[in-house]
C-alpha cells in the first residue's frame, strides 16, 4: 500500500488504523511494533502535502483518538499498544512530543514540591499517573508528551529562586 497523499495532499476518509500505520511506517521508514489488538478508523485529510515529521505527529494523533498510545522504543520506532499497557511501559525522555506517551521526572529546587504536585494534578490526563513522595523533591508524571511539555512550563514558572537579588550601581543621582 502506497501513502494515500498524492500531489492535492492526504486523503484517508474512514480508512483501516492498521493500514493507515502502514502506510506511514512505509513511507516514514520508521518501524512499528502494532499490537493484535489495536484496531480502528482513521480520516485525515489534508489539501497540502505533508513532511515525514509531520507524518509522525499525525500518526500518533490518529493512534490516540483510536483509545491506543505510540510508545518510543529504543532505535527510533514505536509500539503501537493500549493505553493502560502504555502508561506501565512508558519510557523516560525528554525529545518526545504531542502523542507520544512519555515518562518525565522533574525535580523542584526552589519551591514547595507539594505545591507543584498540587498545582499540576488536575492537568494530568485521565490515563496518565503524576506521583510525588513527601519529603521528596522529585514529582514523577507519565502522559501524553504534549502535556507533559505543558506541565514543564508551568514548573518552571513556579520553581523560581526568589533568594537571589541584585545590586546595580546608579549613576548621575543627587
Amino acid at each position: 500500500p502506497a501513502l494515500a497523499q498524492s500531489s492535492q495532499g492526504l486523503n484517508y476518509n474512514n480508512a483501516d488504523l492498521r493500514v493507515f500505520l502502514q502506510d506511514i511506517a512505509m513511507e516514514t521508514g520508521l518501524t512499528l511494533v502494532i499490537d493484535p489488538k489495536v484496531r480502528g478508523q482513521v480520516t485525515i485529510l489534508s489539501e497540502a502535502l505533508v513532511d515525514r515529521d509531520t507524518l509522525i505527529e499525525l500518526m500518533k494523533t490518529a493512534v490516540r483518538v483510536n483509545g491506543f498510545s505510540s510508545v518510543p522504543m529504543a532505535g527510533g520506532g514505536f509500539k503501537i499498544i493500549d493505553t493502560v499497557k502504555a502508561v506501565r511501559d512508558a519510557k523516560s525522555t525528554n525529545r518526545e512530543t504531542g502523542d507520544a506517551l512519555v515518562t518525565r521526572i522533574f525535580n523542584v529546587k526552589f519551591t514547595d514540591p507539594e505545591l507543584v504536585f498540587d498545582s499540576l494534578r488536575g492537568l494530568i490526563d485521565k490515563q496518565g499517573i503524576i506521583s510525588w513522595k513527601k519529603g521528596q523533591s522529585q514529582i514523577v508524571v507519565t502522559d501524553f508528551a504534549g502535556n507533559v511539555l505543558r506541565m514543564e512550563a508551568i514548573i518552571d514558572t513556579l520553581d523560581i529562586d526568589n533568594s537571589v537579588t541584585q545590586s546595580m550601581a546608579l549613576q548621575n543621582t543627587s
